[in-house]
């Protein structure tokens, strides 16, 4: 159980993958990049979709983990979500002791 507790505290998981792809415009295409490298945190368009100059394609979360513990939102969001779920196991448990 410590150990499950653990895992949920202070674990967590990415799974990273490499993708390319391409815009095709007319009468040329177009090539896009962005400026920082990051994830994908939402699309905005899909393939097949007609897009206009200056209309956001997908939001990208540059936040990286660093020596000074700057996360990204999205990180911050799910490590307190797991901090909730083990207080709500601890007061569990806690009852439980009491009971028995």
């Amino acid at each position: 159980v410590s150990v499950l507790i653990i895992f949920v505290t202070y674990g967590g998981y990415t799974r990273r993958i490499s993708v390319g792809g391409e815009v095709t415009t007319l009468p040329r295409s177009v090539n896009i990049f962005a400026t920082q490298q990051g994830f994908i945190a939402q699309r905005f368009v899909n393939v097949g979709d007609q897009v206009k100059k200056g209309q956001h394609l997908y939001q990208i979360d540059v936040s990286r983990v660093t020596d000074s513990g700057t996360v990204s939102a999205s990180t911050r969001q799910a490590i307190e979500n797991q901090l909730a779920q083990v207080d709500s196991i601890i007061a569990k448990l806690e009852t439980n002791k009491k009971t028995t």
